[in-house]
């Protein structure tokens, strides 16, 4: 599982959560104004997301 954070510059964050797929993600944020960061996690009680 990864935990991921899509940012457009600057510190904006458009999309966070889980996801078990890279791939579909990196498909949909393939835009170059996109950043896209993965963190490999066991599972969910090891998210940062939110905090």
């Amino acid at each position: 599982m990864y935990e991921f954070a899509v940012s457009a510059g600057e510190g904006t964050l458009i999309e966070h959560g889980l996801t078990p797929d890279i791939g579909t993600l990196t498909d949909i944020w393939s835009s170059p104004e996109f950043t896209i960061i993965f963190r490999l996690v066991e599972d969910a009680s090891e998210c940062e997301t939110g905090k």
